[in-house]
């Protein structure tokens, strides 16, 4: 599998942020599902992990947004940094999803490493994104399942 350069560069963003602070965290989305073995191109990066981390990794407070996709499904405070040459990342802090009832937090039970040479990277296995993008349900989301569960 050939990484493309503005995903190399991301991942090198992170790694450089994260080598500086203690917390758990993961990628998800599309670069897990790429990191994985899928195929497809990315167009961001989503980071994952508690607030508290969030806002050490960034420095910064974080605001708090809710992403629309025909219905209010996420609540996390979040931020995007651009990266120069590299695809944009979305820090998002203890993510949760709204099931139709409550708001749920997302929690991880699984953390594989990618390991490059600047760096670990986390994401959760595959059965765990499958999971995820399920929870998420978008057609987006709901698109990207058959190229995880041929990974199986």
């Amino acid at each position: 599998m050939s990484t493309n350069s503005h995903l190399l560069n991301s991942l090198k963003y992170i790694c450089q942020l994260t080598a500086k602070i203690d917390g758990d965290w993961v990628i998800i989305g599309s670069v897990a599902a790429y990191l994985s073995g899928a195929d497809l191109v990315p167009k961001d990066v989503d980071f994952c992990a508690s607030s508290d981390a969030i806002k050490a990794f960034i420095g910064a407070e974080v605001g708090q947004n809710i992403a629309k996709t025909g219905q209010k499904i996420f609540s996390n405070p979040y931020v995007t940094i651009p990266v120069e040459r590299g695809l944009p990342i979305d820090f998002m802090g203890d993510l949760s999803v709204f099931d139709g009832n409550k708001w749920q937090k997302l929690v991880f039970k699984s953390r594989k490493t990618i390991k490059f040479d600047f760096g670990d990277i986390y994401i959760p296995e595959v059965w765990e994104q499958i999971e995820i993008l399920k929870t998420f349900g978008r057609v987006k989301d709901l698109a990207k399942l058959p190229l995880l569960q041929k990974l199986l």
